[in-house]
This record gives structure tokens, C-alpha cells and sequence, in this order.
């Protein structure tokens, strides 16, 4: 999803790239909860409102961050939210942590700080910054779709946010974007489909599992984000970036590993 936002980020502004994101999203969600005939009332509005404010907010600064810095970069930093996942999910939902957890945890954002170092553009820290932030967001939305899971199935939850998401940004967008070019439409259609896919399949997990354990697994991104950036728009990879990307990486995978055997 991140490379066709990259791409459509070159001559779409980021609340075109979500609006349109968004109004697919809810046209393709009301043509499959209907052939499925779900039912669309849910007893808890008010957490579908509150998880898209949150994700709304985390989408814009994603969204932003990947218009500005390497995509492999992204990949990489946004993983943090992994790291905010844990103690997150022991205030709210009351799941356990040991000491082992901590100590991966505080590798893993050693890993994210060097590489951030690695960057020699100051004006890119804000950016990282964004990208930490809106993970810390993410984390957060996680955290409520667990909540959110034991109520409403993944389509509704979906639907419910798509639906959000276009009475806040309808009037914004009206006023301030563009119709985009085909080539720029293709490319959202494409963000679309691949960011339902992985919002329904990280739901069912939630679902299904502790948060901790799930989210680890989100690693597979960062890998993917790293490939895609280098191939795709030749993202600059050297010593310390993998040094960095490396103890991330790594702590995120044990901290999954260990977590799922406990």
C-alpha cells in the first residue's frame, strides 16, 4: 500500500490520496456487506468514532511522512508502533509484560534511533518525528479494535470508518482538492484494495489473539518497505541504516517469538 501512496503522494495532496481512498472503501464495503447481509447497527457508536478520529489522524501523518521521506525509511521507523502496542495493551487491556519484553523493547527503538541518525537532513527529523507520532496513533487504534472486535465484525468496523472518514474530509475536500488524473486514480484504487486486505487480516488477528502477540508479526512490512523503496525509488541503504534496521528487526521477531510461546 505504502509504494502506491508514495506514487500518487507526487501529484495528489494527502487528503485527496484518503478521501478517495475512503469513498472506495465505502462503495466496494456497502456491495459486500449487502451480498453478505450484515447488519450495519453496532451498540458502540461512540468507540467506531473515537478509533476514526485517531486513525484519521494517524492516516494524514503517515500519509505525509511517506510524501516526504524514503520509503524504506517509513518502513522502517513506523515500526516503533509494535513497541507502543506492548504497554499499551497492558493499561487498556490488561495483558501481561515481562522483563524480557522491556529489554526488546528498548533495543528495538535503539535500533529506530540509529537509524534516524543516519539521516543528515535536520529538517527530516520532523518528519521522523511525524512518523513516530502517527505510529504512537496506530498503536493506539489497535489497541481499540481489539475492543471493537468482540462487538462488531471486521467488515462492519471497516465500514464504520470509511463512513467517518468521508463526512470529515467531504467538505475539506470540495474546497481545497482536485479531480486526479487517471494514473492517479489507478494508483489510489490500488492503495485501497491492498490497505483493506491488510486492515481486515490485522483485525482477525486481534480478534483472535493478544494484541502483543499480533502485532510483532507486522515486521514483514518493514522488510517489504525496505525492497520496495530500494527497487522502486532507489532508497539509499548503508552500514548503519542496517545496523539499525537490524536490531528492529530482530527484537520485534523474538519479541513475537516469545510472546507467542508464552
Amino acid at each position: 500500500m505504502a509504494m502506491f501512496i508514495k506514487l500518487s503522494s507526487t501529484n495528489l495532496m494527502v487528503l485527496e490520496i484518503i478521501f478517495i481512498r475512503s469513498l472506495l472503501s465505502f462503495c466496494l464495503l456497502i456491495l459486500i456487506l449487502r451480498n453478505k447481509k450484515i447488519k450495519l447497527k453496532t451498540k458502540i457508536f461512540n468507540l467506531h468514532l473515537l478509533r476514526a478520529i485517531i486513525g484519521l489522524t494517524a492516516m494524514f501523518l503517515m500519509y505525509y511522512s511517506i510524501s516526504k521521506l524514503p520509503l524504506s525509511n517509513v518502513a522502517i521507523v513506523s515500526f516503533t508502533k509494535i513497541f507502543f502496542i506492548i504497554p499499551l495493551a497492558i493499561f487498556f487491556l490488561k495483558e501481561k509484560i515481562n522483563t524480557l519484553s522491556i529489554i526488546l523493547i528498548i533495543i528495538g527503538y535503539s535500533g529506530v534511533v540509529i537509524v534516524i541518525g543516519f539521516d543528515n537532513d535536520t529538517e527530516n527529523i520532523i518528519y521522523y518525528s511525524l512518523t513516530i507520532f502517527s505510529a504512537f496513533l496506530i498503536a493506539i487504534v489497535k489497541i481499540l479494535l481489539k475492543k471493537i472486535s468482540h462487538y462488531d465484525e471486521a467488515l462492519v468496523m471497516q465500514f464504520w470508518f470509511a463512513s467517518f472518514c468521508l463526512i470529515f474530509l467531504t467538505v475539506p475536500y470540495f474546497f481545497f482538492a482536485k479531480l486526479p488524473s487517471l494514473n492517479d486514480f489507478i494508483l489510489v484504487i490500488f492503495a485501497t484494495f491492498t490497505g483493506l486486505l491488510a486492515q481486515f487480516f490485522t483485525i482477525k488477528g486481534l480478534k483472535n489473539s493478544e494484541a502483543n502477540v499480533v502485532m510483532p508479526f507486522d515486521f514483514s512490512r518493514v522488510i517489504f518497505g525496505i525492497i520496495l523503496g530500494v527497487v522502486f525509488f532507489s532508497d539509499e541503504i548503508n552500514k548503519t541504516m542496517i545496523i539499525g534496521t537490524t536490531l528492529l528487526l530482530l527484537s520485534g521477531y523474538f519479541l513475537a517469538l516469545y510472546n507467542t510461546k508464552s
